[in-house]
């Protein structure tokens, strides 16, 4: 009986996931802003309840991380699908959500940000952030050339039940064919 139970639970099937995160710069790029929106949204977490004055085991910050964890799953997974297994022509409407609210509470924060955070950066956090940087543009770099010298991406189509291809022919039926043929022989004797 516990094992039923665990079965309701499991997934049919098991999707693998491969991002090839260092293929392409375009890959490298995409998954670099999943990373960024990720950590804007942790980070959400702990900038508003300061400026706002909302204690750390308040309600609503326990809801918004419940809400925003799912979201997330959902996000991710069509991200995948839109960015790297190209299912998708168009971003979807959990991931347009996911990104809304997360700048939308960045935006809040940076309202507030003026009057809350005075102190300067540390000397080393600025350091830590410069070597990032330059480790993040040389990668660019790196993948632009390689890129380059690559040439353009065939891309083999495949089959996608999300977006099929649909070939749409005109076809006359038979009647209008005879029709148009019979206005053609009488325009010759018009004269």
């Amino acid at each position: 009986v516990l094992r039923q139970v665990a079965d309701l639970f499991h997934p049919n099937v098991w999707t693998a996931y491969n991002w090839s995160v260092f293929s392409s710069l375009k890959n490298f790029l995409g998954i670099s802003w999943l990373i960024i929106v990720n950590h804007v949204n942790d980070t959400n977490n702990f900038f508003i309840k300061f400026p706002l004055w909302i204690p750390s085991n308040h309600w609503t910050l326990m809801i918004r991380a419940f809400l925003l964890c799912f979201l997330g799953m959902i996000s991710i997974k069509e991200y995948y699908e839109y960015f790297i297994s190209k299912k998708y022509r168009r971003f979807s409407s959990s991931l347009w959500i996911t990104h809304f609210i997360v700048f939308g509470e960045l935006a809040l924060w940076c309202k507030y940000i003026p009057n809350v955070y005075t102190a300067p950066f540390p000397y080393e956090v600025k350091i830590a952030w410069i070597i990032i940087a330059i480790i993040f543009v040389g990668i660019v770099l790196v993948l632009f050339i390689r890129d380059c010298k690559r040439g353009p991406e065939k891309v083999t189509p495949e089959f996608n039940p999300y977006n099929p291809p649909v070939d749409i022919e005109c076809v006359m039926s038979e009647t209008k064919t005879r029709q148009s043929s019979l206005l053609n022989d009488q325009s010759q004797y018009a004269y």
